[in-house]
């Protein structure tokens, strides 16, 4: 190769939240991997699911579960990051962490933890449930919210 003869571009593949993206002159070229779509699961992977449900009634869900592994394990999965491949990242776990912590109300049915905190901002109801709270398998952990709140994910959810 001569001086001044073009590198031509080295693509990087895009990644639920980049596009394809040249690492020499940082061109893009498409969208976002889309992931998640509304309503629909998505296989995670050894057992993992995870969705995104929106309703008619204007409420908001993302639930990951697992039925091998206890809600704990699932929680802690979150708190260490481990589905930012996916991106399920730190600000999932940052909103059912402060929903836990700062909550106003809670209650036990059966084997399914509610934590609620209200008003808060924007977003007027604001759930975290921890399922299956005595089991070893099972595991299940949601969050729902009444508003669009797309910060939440770090990616993008199709229609």
């Amino acid at each position: 190769m001569k001086e001044g003869e073009a590198l031509g571009h080295a693509w990087k593949e895009a990644t639920v939240r980049k596009p394809k993206t040249c690492e020499r002159c940082n061109l893009t070229e498409g969208d976002p991997l889309i992931l998640f779509y509304w309503n629909k699961p998505v296989d995670l992977g050894v057992g993992y699911t995870a969705c995104f449900y929106k309703d008619d009634n204007g409420h908001y869900r993302f639930e990951i579960s697992n039925p091998n592994q206890s809600s704990a394990t699932i929680y802690m999965m979150l708190e260490n990051n481990m589905f930012k491949d996916y991106g399920i990242g730190s600000s999932m776990f940052y909103w059912m962490k402060h929903v836990m912590e700062d909550h106003r109300d809670f209650q036990q049915k059966g084997k399914m933890v509610y934590y609620s905190l209200n008003g808060l901002g924007n977003i007027n109801v604001f759930y975290f449930n921890y399922g299956d709270i005595d089991s070893e398998k099972n595991g299940f952990v949601g969050l729902e919210w009444n508003y669009e709140f797309s910060s939440l994910y770090d990616g993008t959810i199709g229609e």
